[in-house]
């Protein structure tokens, strides 16, 4: 009902279902692989780091034993982050020559 009020007063409510059929009938790579990839594995990566870190770090003081296992964890998570990057910028150059071949032939 909320949605009918603003659609209701909305200029543009005739090109708006348009747009998002267009949107939704798009047909390209899924990204979802991408997104796990680039957003979560990251901040598992970092939190398993804190827990691993906490886990086997032996100093007594506890307030310098989360500053090194934050900083450690944020070590791993940035070198995953860099190679991850680096995967993701390879597959999409093999992808680029692929299509480029099959465009040709």
């Amino acid at each position: 009902m909320e949605l009918d009020k603003n659609c209701s007063k909305c200029t543009q409510k005739s090109t708006c279902q348009s747009v998002y059929e267009a949107m939704g009938k798009h047909k390209g790579p899924s990204v979802a692989l991408k997104v796990i990839v680039v957003f979560l594995l990251p901040i598992l990566m970092f939190i398993s780091g804190l827990v691993i870190c906490e886990y086997y770090l032996k100093i007594e003081n506890k307030n310098i034993k989360t500053a090194i296992s934050a900083l450690l964890s944020a070590v791993l998570a940035f070198i995953y982050i860099l190679i991850a990057k680096a995967v993701i910028a390879r597959q999409s150059k093999k992808k680029d020559v692929c299509q480029k071949e099959i465009k040709e032939n």
